[in-house]
């Protein structure tokens, strides 16, 4: 591998490598703010509610998309990546984790270590597969 190519990789790796550290909080019953999303889906029924979870997906997505296009930016992502759905897919994900893990349901099939591989394999320059494209 050449030198920008590692240094690509490098540059990619330290953001992943926080990404994947703070992943495990999705499938935590004490985190307060998984405690809270629930609170506030069980009244998804009050339109404040529901407009309060509906912000933060969009925020969520929004986050996930201005990174995903910031490393394309900066040559560490492919432009064949398609920012929005990869956003959305990440974020998905990212809620369905924390709702099975706040329901009780345990899965050996598909989980927070999955899960880490799936952004890599999608967004990592020298992984193959997975990337939702244009």
């Amino acid at each position: 591998m050449d030198a920008v190519d590692a240094s690509a990789v490098k540059e990619f790796d330290g953001p992943m490598n926080a990404i994947a550290q703070s992943l495990p909080k999705l499938v935590s019953r004490e985190d307060v703010s998984n405690l809270i999303m629930m609170y506030l889906i069980g009244k998804s029924d009050q339109p404040e509610a529901a407009g309060i979870v509906a912000d933060f997906y969009r925020q969520a997505v929004a986050t996930s998309r201005k990174w995903i296009v910031t490393g394309q930016e900066s040559g560490v992502i492919p432009s064949s990546v398609n920012a929005d759905q990869a956003a959305e897919l990440f974020e998905l994900l990212s809620f369905g984790l924390r709702m099975r893990s706040l329901i009780g349901v345990r899965s050996t099939g598909f989980g927070i270590q999955e899960f880490s591989e799936l952004i890599m394999r999608t967004l990592r320059p020298d992984c193959q597969g997975g990337a939702p494209t244009s």
